[in-house]
């Protein structure tokens, strides 16, 4: 074999064995490093209340949640939905109090969220458009229904009613021809007044809160909700306001 050939076949050999190296280091890399984009993170958001955990759907599922229009205001409200609420260990009850706001709903009843204060709200964020919406309102229903005599818990269905893409007209359609039994509020934009929705950070929907009855944020799904879910997060609100008193 001639000396050009054994320096090709060295050099080729050589170049090899620096290329398994580097992607050896690179795979350590991204092993120990973990994954670097917090965007790509479909785990569990930031806590609402020091001693809580919010468990959600991923944000950025296409199948279990859509998006909506991004708020208008520029109001921030770290109880409702700031990154950084999570990250306090010691806070008083005040910075975790639900953010109030007044509807009207299909029954033609105007209510504000705080008469509802001692009993737990669960507070749910839909549109008639949406698809993970319609699939998630059975279930809601027929819980409403088993609930709907107890003073001790209540459901508020908020419709994101822009007057666009969603209509009261819409909301009505839909409900009377599913037959849902639920009262629902319409969400509809006010000049200089930020939307329910604005105010509790519903980027995706369905969105849904579990208040405590003491008005403090406790649990935010978003996404499609399971009765067992609903299950859950109703016991640990009962466990949490046992303790409570």
């Amino acid at each position: 074999m001639s000396t050009m050939n054994k320096n090709n076949i060295k050099y080729i050999l050589l170049g090899g064995g620096l290329i398994a190296i580097f992607a050896l280091a690179a795979l350590l890399l991204k092993l120990l490093g973990g994954n670097a984009d917090p965007s790509s993170d479909s785990g569990p958001l930031v806590t609402r209340r020091p001693d809580t955990t919010v468990t959600t759907a991923a944000p950025s599922t296409t199948l279990d949640s859509v998006t909506v229009a991004p708020p208008e205001t520029t109001k921030t409200n770290d109880a409702a939905g700031s990154e950084t609420a999570g990250a306090k260990t010691e806070a008083s009850d005040s910075e975790y109090q639900a953010p109030d706001f007044t509807l009207s709903n299909n029954l033609g009843e105007t209510h504000s969220l705080s008469e509802f204060r001692g009993r737990i709200i669960v507070l749910n964020f839909w549109a008639s458009w949406c698809p993970p919406c319609r699939a998630e309102m059975p279930m809601l229903d027929a819980w409403y229904k088993e609930i709907k005599d107890r003073d001790d818990i209540v459901f508020i269905a908020v419709d994101l009613t822009d007057g666009g893409r969603e209509t009261r007209d819409a909301a009505d359609r839909f409900i009377a021809g599913e037959g849902y039994s639920f009262p629902y509020y319409y969400d509809e934009r006010q000049a200089g007044t930020p939307s329910a929705a604005e105010l509790y950070y519903v980027q995706s929907i369905p969105t849904t809160w579990i208040i405590a009855p003491d008005f403090n944020l406790f649990y935010q799904h978003r996404g499609i909700l399971t009765r067992d879910q609903l299950d859950h997060f109703l016991e640990s609100v009962k466990s949490y306001a046992a303790e409570a008193n």
